[in-house]
């Protein structure tokens, strides 16, 4: 059976349970704890900047939509900080007081619209004042994205979010190869990462406010909502608005739960929630193209859009597929589905654990070789620190920041391993393919960033070495 795992990705798995374990029974003994626990509504601090009267031309709507998020977030119990038109000295400074008040704790949230490019990988927000002739401008005149969320990274309190309304087209083409819309980023353990559009795409300007910004405002508003459904949400909205031009995209490594405005949900978006369900039971097995398209028409940010959308996109069936499969593999692979199955649904599941097993030994291996090369550059750079002029107090500090740096590393790659596997099993297993092609998708993109950041911290402590 396919579902099982193979020896060689079984014993990857047994070597993060063991990576995984040492710190955080390291962190039980210290009396430190090993989960998140997320406030409510105390201690919420927001940096909101808008940039909109460039050098080169003129944004209509990133001070407005600056404005209407912090407004927003107001009401949701943030204490705002809000920054117009700032220049890079401001930013800076801005970036630098919000890292001094999440160092008290509590929850962080960035939101930034106005320019934004992405030069050589890596994102850069661009200050009203920027003079950008070449590449190399974007670099001293930019600001890096990088710069915040090593702060948020720094202040070690439990929760950070950051929202990114920058992905518009590069004005500045007829001087740098800076790219339009912004790559991909990962910030971390207890960091949720939002964009406009997703990376490397170009999203819309609107009217009065952009897609993004109203949406997300009005959302946020609603009680009873997770921050997971309020994204939902928010891309549904979005892909509305800009008939499906602009998809927003999110990347999350949240431990909690988090409200903006915890609570009942309101009755008619409990019962909207109530008939999508009930809407989508109803034509779930069906292969009608028609039938995903009137869902999508009713719901356009439902539940199920996603799986809607796969679904018209979906290969058409053979006639061979569609024959029943007999009671026993049915029951072998799908354990926790009470139904029928039929010769496709056999076939398309093998496949997805094929693929599983595929991307976590891709997963696994991250466990085994580069992190441990990680760990012995991390004891080199430390045997370094020792054998340095520092003083006691700063070579412990220094040692402890190595430390901690390949632990948190490990923890994400090993926490994002272990729920990949069992949600794509437990779909597969309830019989929910087509969630479990687009877990399957995540996954693909989950692990290649992670083995692009894995790259990345190798270099960075080569580099301190040398």
């Amino acid at each position: 059976m396919s579902i099982r795992l193979s020896r060689k990705v079984f014993y990857g798995l047994a070597l993060g349970v063991q990576l995984v374990l040492c710190p955080m029974i390291y962190a039980q003994d210290r009396g430190i704890a090993a989960t998140v626990s997320l406030p409510a509504t105390a201690q919420r601090q927001a940096l909101v900047i808008g940039n909109s009267s460039y050098r080169i031309g003129v944004l209509a709507n990133p001070v407005n939509d600056a404005r209407l998020l912090a407004d927003a977030l107001r009401r949701t119990g943030f204490a705002v900080t809000l920054v117009e038109n700032s220049d890079r000295p401001a930013m800076l400074a801005a970036i630098a007081r919000f890292g001094d008040l999440l160092d008290k704790g509590g929850t962080g949230l960035f939101y930034y619209a106005g320019h934004g490019l992405q030069v050589r990988g890596e994102n850069w927000l661009i200050p009203v004042d920027a003079d950008i002739r070449r590449e190399e401008d974007v670099l001293n005149h930019g600001v890096n994205i990088q710069v915040l969320l090593d702060r948020m990274h720094a202040a070690g309190n439990p929760l950070n979010m950051v929202f990114l309304d920058a992905c518009r087209n590069n004005p500045y083409t007829r001087t740098t190869r800076a790219l339009g819309g912004l790559a991909r980023l990962d910030g971390g353990l207890g960091t949720l990462i939002a964009f406009s559009t997703a990376p490397g795409q170009i999203s819309e300007d609107g009217d009065a406010h952009s897609p993004f910004a109203q949406a997300l405002a009005q959302q946020m508003q609603v009680p009873g909502l997770s921050i997971e459904e309020t994204l939902k949400r928010v891309r549904g909205e979005v892909r509305r608005q800009t008939h499906g031009k602009q998809i927003t995209w999110d990347s999350s490594s949240l431990e909690g739960s988090f409200y903006f405005l915890p609570g009942a949900l309101p009755a008619a978006i409990s019962s909207e929630i109530d008939e999508d369900i009930r809407y989508w039971d109803s034509i779930r097995d069906t292969a009608s193209r028609g039938e995903m398209q009137k869902y999508l028409q009713r719901y356009p940010q439902g539940r199920f859009a996603e799986l809607a959308q796969l679904r018209l996109a979906s290969r058409q069936v053979s006639a061979e597929g569609r024959k029943p499969a007999s009671a026993k593999m049915t029951r072998a692979y799908f354990p926790n589905y009470q139904g029928a199955a039929n010769v496709d649904d056999v076939e398309r599941a093998d496949a997805q654990m094929e693929r599983t097993n595929a991307l976590t030994q891709r997963w696994s291996e991250l466990l085994v070789t580069p992190l441990q090369k990680l760990g012995a550059l991390s004891n080199e750079r430390t045997k370094a620190v020792n054998a340095s002029s520092l003083s006691f107090l700063e070579k412990s500090r220094a040692s402890t920041s190595n430390i901690h740096e390949s632990t948190t590393l490990i923890q994400i790659v090993s926490n994002d391993l272990f729920a990949f596997h069992r949600e794509v099993t437990e779909l597969v297993q309830r019989k929910e393919l087509d969630a479990a092609d687009i877990r399957l998708e995540e996954g693909a993109r989950r692990v290649a960033e992670l083995e692009a950041l894995t790259a990345k911290k190798q270099q960075q402590q080569q580099d301190a070495l040398q």
